[in-house]
């Protein structure tokens, strides 16, 4: 039989819940509140991702519910997208596996090490933060996604790489250049705009010479 607690977050929309949410979902004092939380994490009904929030296992809200990094991601600090070297395996670019999430935000950079897995966030000082974004839907899992070309000038501004063509690129991240995506010149250009960076400007210029050269 399910208890007050399992009973009020069976249905929830969200695969999440904050401390303060509980507070005032369930009657009682706040200790009475902490001891059921604290029941809860030792039966890993509710597994915490970061002070006063917690992820609502699949024994309260099904099987379908299982837990998703990249989701979670965006939950544990935003706002926020995947991007770097996670997007880059997520679209079939990058042959190693990647054993942390990695993402962008407009927040200072942090890393968050937890039982669930390590979340790495890195600053990325820019309007228009979601441009070359995507909103995945995975099942019943959903999250931001950075595009194969925002994820690799994600990657080269955030780590200063100063890669002034695509030699670097299939050299040190060992992408095979036939799974590149097209870059058309208006998509060049907007990536130009948001990042008005010069090291993102010296690495779209020497590839846009090597695709106007055909090479």
């Amino acid at each position: 039989m399910a208890n007050a607690l399992e009973s009020v977050l069976k249905n929830r929309s969200l695969p999440v819940v904050l401390n303060r949410e509980l507070s005032f979902l369930l009657p009682g004092t706040k200790n009475s509140l902490h001891s059921r939380v604290k029941r809860a994490l030792a039966k890993e009904k509710l597994i915490r991702l970061r002070k006063g929030l917690y992820y609502i296992g699949s024994s309260i809200q099904g099987e379908s519910n299982k837990l998703n990094p990249y989701e979670i991601a965006a939950y544990i600090y935003a706002p926020s997208c995947i991007s770097l070297e996670s997007a880059l395996a997520y679209h079939q670019l990058i042959p190693e596996a990647v054993y942390r999430v990695t993402c962008v935000t407009s927040k200072r950079s942090v890393i968050f090490e937890i039982p669930v897995g390590v979340f790495s966030y890195l600053h990325l000082p820019l309007e228009g933060f979601y441009t070359e974004v995507e909103l995945v839907s995975v099942n019943q899992n959903h999250f931001f996604l950075a595009k194969p070309w925002r994820a690799l000038c994600d990657y080269i501004y955030c780590y200063k790489k100063n890669w002034i063509n695509l030699t670097p690129v299939l050299e040190s991240l060992r992408i095979d250049k036939m799974d590149l995506p097209p870059l058309p010149k208006e998509k060049m250009l907007e990536l130009k705009k948001f990042y008005c960076s010069r090291r993102i400007d010296r690495f779209l210029k020497g590839l846009e010479k090597e695709l106007d050269n055909g090479s």
